[in-house]
């Protein structure tokens, strides 16, 4: 049986169903390419959040070490150095409970360095501020003065060692971030040439499916009659 021998009703609803398949095939290639892109956006948002946090730990140090410095040159400062020191920890900790949530591998062993490098510095740092407050009339200022410095003194070094290990942390994500954001484009434009390639496909073959229909389904047949 020819294809001329199908009513013009069947041959058009056969070109429609091949055109709809066409159309499926686009929406479905454009569906999981912009799937794609958006998983690379949030990657790429995920990773400016954690530069973010790491760059404000990283502040938040150099700001203890500040308050630091504070109460040990004036010991009368101790209440306010507590408290703005309290504050700032707090605001380390959490920093760096957010950034174990979407650390990779290698990021998850900076982190680890991290927080050992800390708690040697808040241990030194403890000490310094237990030396202030425990300054009195049975000290003399001089003496007060030399225990605050050596405190001081030892936790500098714990401080600048620490960091350096957040600025390890802050160099290797800002290359992950230049990494991912290479990738997402690279994932954008080859998405874009696969769904312009499927569409002019499509588009050509439905084009000579049309023609086909119309010459050997419907002119031919016609001028047979």
């Amino acid at each position: 049986m020819g294809f001329g021998n199908f009513r013009i009703a069947t041959k058009i609803f056969f070109v429609i169903g091949v055109l709809a398949v066409v159309c499926g095939t686009i929406t479905v290639t454009a569906v999981v390419g912009f799937r794609q892109l958006n998983a690379a956006t949030d990657a790429v948002a995920m990773v400016a959040q954690e530069i973010r946090l790491s760059s404000r730990a990283n502040r938040l140090i150099a700001e203890l070490n500040r308050d630091e410095f504070s109460v040990a040159a004036d010991p009368s400062l101790y209440a306010e150095a507590a408290s703005s020191i309290a504050e700032r920890r707090a605001g380390v900790a959490d920093a760096l409970r957010d950034l174990r949530q979407t650390a990779d591998g290698n990021q998850t062993n900076l982190l680890d360095t991290i927080e050992a490098r800390l708690a040697a510095y808040t241990a030194g740092l403890d000490r310094t501020l237990e030396t202030a407050h425990t300054a009195d009339g049975t000290v003399t200022l001089s003496d007060t003065q030399k225990a605050l410095v050596d405190a001081v003194t030892a936790s500098r070094q714990q401080a600048r060692a620490l960091r350096e290990s957040i600025t390890a942390f802050v160099d290797y994500t800002e290359r992950r971030a230049a990494t991912i954001s290479a990738a997402a484009d690279e994932l954008a434009r080859s998405r874009t040439t696969l769904l312009v390639t499927v569409a002019a496909i499509g588009i050509l073959f439905g084009l000579a499916l049309g023609w086909v229909v119309a010459q050997k389904g419907v002119v031919q047949p016609i001028r047979a009659i």
